[in-house]
């Protein structure tokens, strides 16, 4: 057999045709190489889920936060509405927003007003903590004054006889409409009174009450001399008024309660009021409305029928110093008010 020569051409040819790498080819995988696979996805599985579940919780707690700041923050509002009834006002058609607003400004009497009472000839009386009567027009402007005191003048009344009485400390006085004293009441043959009088009111049906720093209420007769006592300690605070509501008596006292009694002189209800008046009127020209003032100044309205209260929103944000220890709506409509350092204002009634 011959041996075939390559031509040098075909030779170079041939070796274009070789390859010059080689090819991997694929081998079986290792079943531990599948394991860790496995393992290294389900360690992912497990890192990302660890994210996802503190991702939710972090979530949860921002949820819970947001949630407990705004019940907050609405129980705060809640509060001061509550105890800011001008800005809370209930939509109640039986208020007169205009009443109890101030029309216009008396003189001041450089004393604390303690009383105030209009004669049947039209004179206006207040009476001050410093034993002082003032003598005012319609437009609280002073005509005279007169010291017959050195205490003050914590209550004073003309009844329905036309007689004029003032109590000081621990007497009932009558006066002249001068506001001179006529003659000291209570004295060492006369029962006097247990403290201090505080209140005096003429009711129908010819009853005169008067209530004092202890909390209790004496009846009197025409002579301003005690003839007996009705409440006995029962009210545990100073009676700051007392006023009679069709069938029933309102006593309002400092604690912030008002006591409702029948004409049995008996504790009927508590008004659910709580609010620290120190003087109230019922209004001639409103059914079952109050006016009332409070230590701080302030004026509320008082719906007797439905128990409902709001606070006067005074214009221009006006604002009256010191306790509203006196209250009377004089004949013509407007109702007086005499503050703790001795401002007189007048206040509208419709």
């Amino acid at each position: 057999m011959q041996n075939k020569t390559v031509s040098p051409q075909l030779e170079k040819k041939t070796a274009a045709l070789k390859p010059t790498a080689l090819v991997n080819i694929p081998t079986a995988i290792d079943k531990n190489n599948i394991l860790q696979i496995k393992q290294i996805s389900w360690q992912l599985n497990a890192h990302y889920s660890k994210k996802i579940n503190k991702l939710k919780s972090i979530i949860i707690i921002l949820f819970l936060l947001i949630a407990f700041f705004l019940s907050g923050a609405g129980g705060i509002l809640g509060w001061y509405f509550l105890n800011n009834s001008s800005i809370a006002e209930k939509p109640n058609n039986s208020f007169n927003p205009n009443i109890g607003t101030i029309k216009a400004h008396g003189a001041n009497l450089a004393s604390c007003v303690t009383s105030l009472v209009q004669l049947s000839n039209l004179n206006i009386l207040v009476g001050t903590n410093n034993g002082d009567i003032f003598f005012l027009d319609d437009n609280g402007n002073i005509n005279d004054k007169k010291t017959p005191f050195n205490s003050a003048i914590t209550a004073m009344v003309q009844f329905s006889n036309n007689r004029l009485f003032g109590a000081v400390n621990k007497k009932n006085y009558e006066l002249t409409w001068d506001g001179e004293i006529k003659k000291p009441l209570n004295n060492e043959n006369n029962e006097e009174f247990s403290l201090n009088v505080t209140a005096i009111t003429e009711i129908s049906n010819n009853h005169i009450l008067a209530g004092t720093e202890d909390g209790t209420i004496y009846e009197l007769n025409y002579d301003g001399k005690i003839t007996k006592k009705i409440i006995d300690h029962q009210l545990k605070s100073l009676v700051r008024s007392i006023i009679e509501n069709n069938d029933y008596i309102l006593v309002v006292t400092a604690n912030g309660i008002i006591y409702k009694l029948n004409k049995n002189w008996e504790i009927v209800d508590i008004l659910p009021y709580y609010l620290p008046f120190t003087s109230l009127i019922t209004l001639a020209s409103e059914n079952n409305i109050m006016l009332g003032g409070t230590d701080k100044g302030s004026i509320y309205q008082i719906n007797l029928k439905n128990n409902a209260n709001i606070k006067v929103k005074q214009p221009n944000n006006e604002t009256i110093t010191g306790a509203i220890l006196a209250i009377v709506q004089i004949k013509n409509g407007d109702i007086f008010i005499g503050s703790g350092i001795g401002d007189v204002f007048i206040l509208n009634s419709k």
